[in-house]
């Protein structure tokens, strides 16, 4: 795999002000990850509100059960399951540049790749983010919630750590717990712009917390024509369940907003 792969924020599950679960929480908090890059960038939200919207409110949270595919569908989105499914079948994912939420076996991994900051003497069940990346020497970009931040796991160390679940479930070492997200190819460089069309006037903000638009906010414009720089546009709910379309303008008047894509605005 090469290319520029869309990387998603890294999520912690510790210190989540979301939840009183955070140490129970590392499935959610890969979740968040992976739903970061399943919508690039479009849903970012903490373990902590994945769980509140999953139905699971308690204890940690398995692949083998709804509560994170539900928590994803709150957000419009689809978990696809590999539970019970052997390692290729996340190598596969990766290669087709899906993001992975993978469960394993903490004590299984070799401990240069554990995490140092927190809970160090803990090896039982445990979930990571794989990003659909790899070094050039074949390691997986790798979120471990109880980390601070993405490292590189060689591959035999990943697999090493989800067949060890597998077994210890009462299964055998071909009973992968996973999920992915959609498939991501990396994106051919596109220069997005804000076009807002002569006539215009008034230009819509949007306030959003969690990926949702809580509040828009109307502002008067001149009536020209104008463009400024911005990111790809997202299609996002609203409060009142809806769909729309925002970008985030980078540049000009509007820079640091996201403005709302309607009649007389429009990105390309």
């Amino acid at each position: 795999m090469t290319g520029p792969v869309y990387r998603p924020k890294f999520v912690p599950q510790y210190n989540d002000p979301t939840t009183t679960l955070d140490w129970f929480n590392c499935t959610m908090a890969s979740g968040a990850m992976g739903l970061d890059f399943d919508t690039l960038g479009g849903v970012r939200v903490l373990g902590g509100q994945l769980r509140a919207v999953s139905g699971d409110y308690s204890g940690g949270s398995g692949l083998g059960s709804p509560g994170l595919t539900r928590a994803w569908a709150h957000y419009g989105q689809t978990l696809h399951i590999l539970t019970g499914q052997g390692w290729q079948s996340v190598v596969d994912a990766l290669h087709q540049y899906r993001g992975v939420i993978l469960q394993g076996m903490y004590g299984a991994l070799p401990k240069q790749y554990r995490s140092p900051f927190n809970s160090p003497t803990f090896d039982g069940p445990h979930a990571m983010y794989l990003n659909p990346e790899q070094n050039v020497d074949g390691d997986v970009l790798t979120g471990d919630p109880l980390n601070k931040d993405f490292i590189w796991i060689p591959q035999s160390a990943l697999r090493s750590f989800a067949q060890a679940l597998g077994v210890h479930e009462g299964f055998s070492s071909s009973y992968i717990f996973a999920g992915t997200s959609d498939a991501h190819a990396p994106a051919i460089p596109h220069d997005w712009h804000l076009f807002i069309a002569k006539g215009t006037k008034v230009i819509q903000t949007a306030t959003i917390v969690g990926g949702v638009v809580v509040r828009w906010t109307n502002v008067p414009w001149s009536g020209s024509a104008s463009s400024a720089p911005c990111e790809r546009p997202v299609t996002r709910r609203t409060i009142l369940g809806a769909t729309t379309q925002t970008a985030l303008v980078t540049s000009g008047a509007f820079s640091g907003e996201h403005v709302h894509l309607s009649s007389g605005v429009s990105a390309s």
